[in-house]
């Protein structure tokens, strides 16, 4: 997994989480494969409602937290589907990083 991080392709880097999935492990495509930052991501994640967020295989959320579509299933914050990857910032505490103006309420 953290091969990921040196693979500087795109689309190199792509393949390998893809097969990293394949073998059964949890792919947060923004920030392993996209590169985004992982304080901010997980920090708009957190702001949208987010307790969780699918892995790269799983299907996306269909509705957002606290939105409700009659033929739709809610997102349910409180159960979040096998392999999905945790929307925290537990990986932060106790770093004084660039981006922490972004947490509301913190």
């Amino acid at each position: 997994m953290q091969a990921l991080r040196d693979i500087q392709d795109p689309d190199q880097r792509g393949r390998a989480a893809e097969s990293l999935a394949q073998q059964g492990y949890s792919i947060d495509v923004p920030i392993m494969v996209w590169n985004w930052d992982p304080e901010t991501t997980m920090t708009v994640r957190q702001n949208m409602g987010y307790t969780w967020v699918p892995s790269g295989p799983q299907a996306p959320v269909a509705v957002a937290p606290g939105l409700s579509l009659p033929s739709l299933p809610s997102y349910d914050p409180n159960h979040a589907p096998a392999g999905s990857i945790a929307v925290n910032l537990d990986f932060a505490k106790g770093v004084t990083g660039q981006n922490s103006w972004l947490r509301f309420g913190s």
